[in-house]
This record gives C-alpha cells, structure tokens and sequence, in this order.
C-alpha cells in the first residue's frame, strides 16, 4: 500500500463531524422514505378493505399489493443500520484520534479513516492486506 500523501494524512475533528453529520442526513432520508412507502402500504390494504372505494378491483389483490408495499418499507432498515454503525465508528476514531499523542498511532488512524473514507464515498471495500487494524 502506497503511503498517504501529506494532504490525505491530516485527519481534522471537523472532518469527521461533517461526515458523522452526513450520515445522520442520510438516516434521516432513509427513515423518510420508508415511512411514505409503510404509509403507502396502509393506505393500499385500506382501500383493499373497502369494497365501496374501489368496487372493480379484487380486495385479495388489494391487500396482498399493500402488504407487499408495507414489506418493501422495511428494506431500508439495513441502510440505516449500516450508517448507524459507521455514525459510531467515525465518533470512535474522533474519539481515539483526539487522545493520542503518538505519532505513529495517528499514522495508524489516518490510514484506516482514508480506507473507511474510501469505502464510504465509493461503495468499494479496500484490499484484505489494508484491512489489518
């Protein structure tokens, strides 16, 4: 693995507040749209229920199409769970990151926010051997 250049070694709090920010933003946007698509669901099985809403369609279809939409709604979920994890860990890393005085430890910790900087703007993991933290 190539060193990290100067630029990328400096590693700030504000930069990881930032990025601890964006992923709430995105927690917040991933709960948003699976509230619409849940409410969407009920809304669908509602009018399934109702007979006197919708009198061509069938109410099994009706019904089984709303609970198929509330279902998608929880898909999500595992996108908020995965920020969640990386909200906790890049808090960690500022946490760790402000206590250390030692130079190499901060190398160590520069080195593992670029590879989980990497992986977070592009969707890659990195090679196993830059794994070994």
């Amino acid at each position: 693995m190539a060193p990290p250049s100067s630029s990328r070694s400096l590693v700030s709090e504000g930069l990881i507040d930032s990025l601890i920010a964006s992923q709430r933003l995105a927690i917040r946007y991933y709960l948003l749209f699976g509230g619409i698509v849940f409410l969407l669901g009920i809304a669908v099985m509602f009018l399934g229920a109702n007979k006197s809403l919708v009198p061509n369609l069938s109410e099994k279809v009706l019904s089984l199409g709303g609970g198929f939409i509330s279902t998608l709604s929880g898909f999500p979920l595992k996108e908020v769970l995965t920020r969640r994890d990386r909200m906790s860990g890049l808090q960690s890393m500022k946490t760790v990151l402000a206590q250390s005085h030692n130079p190499d430890e901060r190398k160590r910790l520069s080195e593992i926010f670029w590879a989980t900087f990497e992986t977070m703007v592009t969707g890659k993991s990195r090679p196993s051997e830059c794994r070994n933290f």
